[in-house]
């Protein structure tokens, strides 16, 4: 089997499979406008959290654990294995792959969805009840993570979301990554700026 299947077979089926219902990166008939869209109805009525959680991780594609991707996705070994080694040449010299997947394969994004899918469904679980009003939306390596208060994403989701990053190779970004009241606004996936008013600014 060649490497160069590794793009139609991470693609539609397997990934489809295991996505989540507010993931919305690189994923057939979903788009920004989506994501955007889904922020609109988590924000914009009376009893919407108030609390916003900005999550970006630290050089995602660059870092991804190899070993993790070989233990959890569904892909031959073999060939995954030689996907992820592809390396770089510089100056003639070839220099292979430790972390991370491979920069400009159209299968990386796909990947980088399946290393991120399963966080949505741990942000269900206990301790984070209904009331909590924990809820993400995801676009690729970007997220907004809500709740009810500020300490809740401070102190109780950050680390469970540190945890699941870490156990994947990856980090957030502590320059990019913060708490903030939707009055103040925030960074809506790197190009789009929302706040109290539920108003875009592109």
């Amino acid at each position: 089997m060649s490497t160069t299947l590794i793009p139609c077979i991470v693609r539609i089926p397997i990934a489809e499979e295991t996505a989540e219902p507010n993931s919305y990166g690189f994923r057939p008939d979903r788009s920004t406008a989506d994501a955007i869209g889904q922020c609109f109805v988590l924000l914009s009525q009376r009893a919407s959290p108030q609390w916003i959680l900005e999550g970006d991780i630290k050089s995602c594609f660059d870092t991804i654990s190899h070993p993790w991707l070989l233990d959890h996705i569904p892909v031959e070994k073999v060939v995954l294995q030689k996907w992820l080694g592809a390396g770089y040449i510089d100056k003639r010299t070839f220099f292979p792959s430790m972390e991370g997947t491979p920069q400009g394969d159209i299968a990386s994004p796909t990947m980088t969805n399946m290393v991120l899918d399963g966080l949505e469904e741990i942000l269900k679980d206990p301790p984070f009840s209904p009331s909590c009003l924990v809820h993400i939306v995801k676009y690729a390596d970007d997220s907004i993570i809500t709740g009810s208060s500020k300490d809740l994403p401070q102190y109780e989701v950050n680390p469970v979301v540190e945890t699941f990053l870490q156990e994947r190779g990856l980090l957030l970004s502590q320059e990019k990554t913060r708490v903030v009241h939707i009055r103040v606004g925030f960074d809506f996936f790197s190009w789009a700026k929302m706040s109290g008013n539920m108003e875009t600014n592109s």
